[in-house]
């Protein structure tokens, strides 16, 4: 294959079509025949490296069994104390490098990384035992110290299997992938059927709304309605006529609004005596006089209200400047000789017996109790259409976020595939 064989090959590899279900049989598959002749490989080093331990022990044991030789009592004592720290140091360290008896590739990998970072520091702690002890014993240490640097290669060459064969180690990262993308795929199909459902619920509702308003266009244009609206329009008519008599009423109080809340203000004061009931009465006038005449219909205690005021006014309790004085006190008698009961109370009472029987009219002409249905008809349908349209918002943007996590999933576990067989992948959910 020529250079540029080599960098399109990948390209014109016919896609490899995979079902997500498939993707992990595939994997081991594609990495049997590399963890096969890993298990091979690592069963050599696993070998070798026992082999090396008991080198490593007899070498010690050997050492053990040596008589020390120095020249002098002071050197001689300095190579002792150092021999068997070495000694004690190196059994501690071969007990510890000895191999685990499972054959779990991940295990394996994972003792021969700790094992050379051991080997590697304890050789750092215990040089200079090893120093002093080669002071007699030259041959032993380095003999002893040529076997530790075979096990550290043997670590390091055990290390560079994992390495090359890192595909092996990765099936339980693509089983947990697959497992992310079959759960997120769950979730959208479980999604979209409650979508279908909210879809069907926001066209029915629609369909109700439509109809709905249909059914009182119908009734609206029916003989039966039109005695309807000719009452709602004298009902119109009567509740502005009514309105209109109360706005009345309320203007002819705004003329005398000063004089009582004066005189209010000096009866609570103390400088002016009202009785209790009339006090009660005035305070009622001044925050709604249409309310406290409903109470007053003969304008009885009203009319002992105002005398009350005038008299107020003539005392000077009320103090008003001399056209104001006048102004007030017309006002005062105007409404003195004002016909209450039959201007306002009479008027009132006879609007409203009219629109209660308007009303009570309405409610018994089945056409009014039609549309009354109608309208309650076409606002629940109006709100279950808007509470079906937002739900179905809310899970289209949900849908939207799901699928989205999905295609980076799929292409996470895509690449995944590619990088550890070399193979291009084309991965179907």
């Amino acid at each position: 294959m020529g250079f540029f064989g080599k960098i399109f090959s990948k390209k014109e590899q016919k896609p490899v079509q995979l079902h997500l279900a498939e993707v992990e049989q595939f994997f081991s598959n594609e990495v049997s025949g590399l963890d096969k002749q890993l298990q091979v490989d690592v069963a050599g080093k696993l070998a070798e490296v026992k082999h090396l331990l008991r080198e490593l022990q007899s070498g010690l044991d050997h050492l053990s069994k040596s008589p020390i030789e120095a020249q002098n009592k002071k050197l001689q004592k300095i190579v002792e104390t150092a021999k068997k720290n070495a000694e004690r140091q190196l059994n501690s360290l071969i007990e510890k490098l000895q191999p685990p008896s499972t054959t779990d590739p991940i295990a394996i990998r994972q003792y021969s990384s700790n094992a050379s970072s051991l080997l590697r520091r304890e050789i750092q702690q215990f040089g200079k035992n090893i120093a002093y002890t080669s002071i007699s014993f030259k041959s032993e240490i380095k003999q002893l110290g040529s076997t530790v640097k075979q096990l550290q290669d043997a670590f390091s060459s055990m290390q560079q299997m994992f390495s090359k064969a890192k595909p092996v180690f990765l099936l339980e990262t693509i089983r947990a992938e697959v497992k992310r993308l079959e759960g997120k795929k769950a979730a959208i199909e479980s999604l979209e059927r409650e979508l279908g459902k909210i879809q069907k619920g926001l066209s029915k509702a629609k369909e109700q709304v439509q109809q709905t308003e249909q059914n009182l266009v119908e009734l609206k244009g029916s003989k039966q309605f039109k005695e309807i609206a000719e009452l709602n329009g004298r009902k119109a008519a009567l509740l502005r006529e009514k309105q209109d008599a109360k706005s009345k009423t309320i203007d002819l109080f705004s003329k005398i609004d000063k004089p009582l809340n004066r005189l209010q203000k000096a009866a609570a004061a103390g400088k002016y005596v009202l009785p209790k009931e009339l006090f009660v009465f005035l305070q009622a006038v001044i925050t709604n006089p249409f309310n406290a005449l409903k109470k007053d219909p003969k304008a009885v205690r009203l009319k002992q209200l105002l005398r009350e005021t005038e008299k107020a006014i003539g005392r000077g309790v009320i103090e008003l400047k001399e056209k104001e004085r006048e102004k007030r006190l017309g006002a005062l008698q105007e409404m003195l000789s004002f016909d209450f009961f039959g201007q306002i109370f009479w008027k009132f009472n006879s609007l409203d017996a009219e629109l209660a029987a308007l009303e009570k009219k309405l409610q018994q002409l089945p056409a009014g109790q039609k549309e009354s249905e109608l309208l309650r008809e076409l606002s629940s349908a109006k709100k279950q259409a808007e509470e079906a349209a937002e739900e179905l918002r809310e899970k289209e943007a949900m849908l939207e976020d799901l699928q989205q996590q999905l295609s980076e999933l799929k292409q996470k576990l895509q690449d995944s595939l590619q990088d550890a067989t070399n193979r291009v992948i084309a991965l179907e959910l």
